[in-house]
């Protein structure tokens, strides 16, 4: 596995020129790379479409993250989500991910995974996702 990318923080957090970070409630790793030399990155919101391969189930889910993230690997997308699945959707267990396949289409701004949700207290499940920048 390797789905988490840090511990959650939230709250205010004052960087080093003074200026607050407000209700940073990104992975901690995330929340160090957002105001890299002082200067604060803008964020943006993300749609995660996540399909149960077993039941036919499916949710959508917006979700934020830095602006540049699809800038990144599709591997490293995918993460920011499950982390965001892990704090959101499942707060009182962890969760983690095997993930089997993770393919980014640049033309069209899509990560599409496919893998197992590993849950501490129930089998894991198949899953397919798809995320993309969400569109106003």
């Amino acid at each position: 596995g390797g789905g988490r990318l840090g511990h959650a923080v939230t709250g205010r957090r004052q960087l080093n020129d003074g200026r607050l970070l407000q209700n940073c409630h990104l992975p901690l790793l995330m929340c160090a790379t957002a105001h890299k030399e002082g200067t604060l990155r803008t964020m943006a919101t993300y749609r995660a479409r996540m399909m149960d391969a077993a039941t036919g189930g499916e949710g959508v889910y917006d979700f934020d993250a830095l602006d540049d993230l699809f800038g990144k690997s599709p591997i490293k997308i995918i993460n920011a989500f499950i982390d965001h699945v892990d704090r959101k959707l499942f707060p009182h267990q962890h969760i983690d991910v095997e993930l089997n396949a993770a393919m980014k289409n640049d033309e069209h701004q899509v990560v599409t995974g496919m893998g197992r949700l590993v849950l501490e207290h129930q089998p894991p499940l198949p899953f397919l996702v798809m995320i993309a920048p969400k569109q106003d």
